[in-house]
């Protein structure tokens, strides 16, 4: 077992470094470990051979089950970073162009990290956290997640609200703030914080309000956004993304040009 655990942690760093890496160091690693599956003279099968012969025998994907350990900043700190809680959620992971389903996955807002949670061949639970660079989109329950396409932003994510000619998203994010009070003193997360994007055409708005959310258009449509959100008892401070996109949807309608 530590002879596996050993070429595990070694495969893994070949997989992601493989063309610093000689061909030859692989054909040795797959004829002292698994001599039966590895024929030398020829190497792409021989390495497809290698990462199946570990999958088998470990079941994980060396693609997606690869990043470092999780820690939390603070193991006493009260209430959580996580968007959702502490409990992973079942969603979907696109990681570099592949697509991983049914994965238990965390979004810890505070350090902008997605953490993905699994069983190792020793039955324990792991959590690891991903690389961000890697993640094309991700999915947790409803909410799909998207690269930030806009510049200058501290939220590497973005969840979609409406795509449109005008369309909407929302990032989200948690602080940990240290709290001053004597024998109680100790670091605490705040409540999530949303920051909601307005797109029009090449133009980039924020909104947290009804008034500035109006005030992103031109005066002559402003009246029927107005009347929308007031007829449908839409608190856009306190807004669900279901709600702001219902907003979104009869804004497209507008044709506002």
């Amino acid at each position: 077992m530590v002879k596996y655990k050993l070429i595990i942690t070694f495969v893994f760093f070949i997989h992601k470094t493989m063309h610093r890496i000689s061909i030859y160091v692989i054909s040795i690693i797959g004829l002292l470990f698994f001599p039966s599956n590895f024929i030398l003279g020829q190497e792409s099968s021989n390495i497809e051979s290698l990462w199946k012969e570990l999958d088998k025998k470990y079941g994980f994907d060396t693609e997606l089950i690869n990043g470092m350990k999780y820690y939390p900043l603070h193991s006493k700190s009260v209430g959580n970073p996580f968007l959702k809680g502490t409990n992973p959620e079942i969603g979907e992971i696109c990681i570099n162009k592949r697509n991983f389903k049914e994965v238990k996955l965390l979004y810890e807002i505070n350090l902008q990290k997605i953490i993905l949670v699994y069983t190792n061949h020793t039955g324990g639970e792991n959590k690891i956290i991903l690389n961000s660079e890697w993640i094309d989109t991700f999915r947790i329950e409803s909410k799909i997640f998207i690269k930030t396409p806009f510049k200058n932003q501290k939220i590497p994510f973005v969840e979609i609200g409406f795509e449109g000619p005008i369309s909407f998203y929302r990032g989200y994010s948690k602080e940990e703030k240290f709290k001053s009070d004597g024998n109680n003193s100790g670091y605490v997360y705040t409540n999530t914080l949303a920051i909601n994007y307005l797109v029009n055409k090449n133009s980039l708005n924020t909104f947290k309000t009804k008034r500035q959310l109006i005030n992103c258009f031109p005066d002559n449509y402003q009246h029927d956004i107005k009347s929308f959100i007031i007829k449908n008892k839409i608190n856009i401070r306190k807004a669900t993304t279901a709600e702001l996109q219902s907003v979104f949807n009869f804004i497209n309608t507008l044709n506002i040009q």
